[in-house]
């Protein structure tokens, strides 16, 4: 830097399948989104799985976005516990894996 000020637009795309927010409340009212390169419209795939390797949720984009968001409920349509979690995702772009650490 020269010392000056200038102003600089930055735009941020994840090169995978990456969870927001995270640590994800459950007390906040909002949707966990996943985004990023490796969302495909109509053919991506997210299982969500417990520590213990049990699957929690699976997630299929079906809406022609770029995002996939998610309510903190299981297949049963229960809330889960807080606890960190684990999820895979699949599109024709890429294989990923992440983790989510879910609070109260």
């Amino acid at each position: 830097s020269n010392g000056g000020s200038a102003t600089v637009k930055v735009q941020v795309t994840a090169t995978c399948v990456l969870a927001y927010p995270n640590p994800y409340s459950l007390s906040s009212g909002k949707l966990l989104t996943f985004w990023g390169s490796g969302v495909v419209p109509y053919d991506t795939k997210i299982k969500i799985y417990t520590l213990g390797v049990d699957l929690v949720k699976t997630l299929k984009e079906e809406k022609g976005a770029d995002t996939i968001d998610w309510d903190g409920r299981n297949e049963s349509g229960e809330t889960v516990v807080p606890g960190i979690y684990f999820y895979t995702s699949e599109s024709p772009k890429e294989k990923n894996a992440g983790r989510i650490t879910v609070v109260k």
